[in-house]
């Protein structure tokens, strides 16, 4: 994730310097600086909320195919727009899905868009996070919790394999 504010970051920077090449009168500084920050506002929306390794799920049908008939844990965050906890544990998300590469599926579902999926678990409040195995629920967390309070329980269901 960090690497993605970076290059997203650098991005904007060089797009905000090359327009103060082509329009000379501009202050080229103010322009890397307003560019940078695109950059930062474009990663955030789009790398940051869905940096998952399975990315968003926006229906009950995509919700079924790549949730309850994976043959991997699927770990999904049900979260809504404009919510604190909800934001902060987006790093540990993303920390975690970084860590459980090729073992676990991450997944974000906007609970306000797909409301059908977000009513059948009885989704209440935000973020609830939901580890799904054979497409049975095998852990539920409300709230923005710790990267170990996941690990242990995805260790547990994601073992490392060792040759």
């Amino acid at each position: 994730m960090a690497m993605l504010i970076i290059i997203g970051a650098a991005g904007g920077a060089v797009i905000g310097a090359l327009i103060g090449l082509f329009f000379k009168k501009m202050n080229m500084g103010a322009l890397m600086l307003v560019g940078a920050m695109a950059g930062l506002l474009v990663v955030t929306i789009h790398g940051g909320a869905f940096g998952l390794s399975g990315g968003s799920i926006k229906s009950s049908e995509e919700f079924d195919r790549k949730v309850l008939e994976s043959a991997k844990p699927v770990l999904v965050d049900f979260f809504i727009n404009n919510c604190p906890p909800c934001k902060r544990l987006e790093p540990v998300l993303d920390e975690l899905a970084d860590e459980f590469a090729g073992r676990v599926e991450f997944y974000k579902l906007n609970s306000n868009e797909v409301r059908e999926v977000s009513a059948a678990y009885g989704i209440e409040a935000a973020p609830t996070v939901i580890l799904f195995v054979k497409g049975e629920i095998a852990g539920t967390w409300i709230g923005d919790m710790s990267f170990s309070s996941y690990q242990s329980v995805l260790d547990a269901v994601a073992p490392v394999k060792t040759e």
